[in-house]
């Protein structure tokens, strides 16, 4: 139903979203970069998006939809528009470094996301962050 949306009217941007999240739900996930991608071009600092085609773009067992440099460029801007207070856009911040083999940034990306997540009081968070920082000090990128 989202492509006859899109394809009777292109212009329907707010679509692009969705579209991102049912094949990323569908395991479809080179098409769901492209859809959040696409949503980007229309709202390019909406964190949420920019966290959600990031961490695609740097986590994807399909080579196909991996894209480390881009990735990273995501993160940065998330982290920036978060002023470094949103531990989920530092993590993806992470992940993306990670791809890119930037394996020390990865590293200090992923330890301010575990403190921050620390400071906020999450219980759960900081475990996952944990486990990530072991893919990374051993110089190797986050896979999901």
């Amino acid at each position: 139903h989202f492509e006859r949306a899109t394809a009777l009217n292109p212009f329907y941007t707010s679509v692009y979203e969705n579209m991102g999240e049912a094949y990323g739900a569908d395991g479809q996930l080179a098409k769901a970069a492209k859809w959040f991608l696409k949503a980007l071009d229309q709202r390019p600092d909406d964190v949420a998006l920019l966290n959600k085609a990031g961490w695609i773009l740097a986590t994807a067992v399909d080579p196909e939809a991996r894209n480390g440099a881009r990735a990273v460029e995501l993160g940065r801007h998330a982290v920036a528009l978060t002023e470094r207070k949103d531990a989920s856009s530092l993590d993806t911040l992470a992940v993306a470094y990670a791809e890119a083999g930037q394996f020390a940034d990865a590293i200090a990306a992923g330890e301010a996301a575990r403190a921050l997540a620390r400071a906020n009081g999450d219980q759960r968070y900081p475990a996952e962050l944990e486990q990530r920082l072991a893919f990374y000090r051993a110089g190797k990128a986050f896979r999901q």
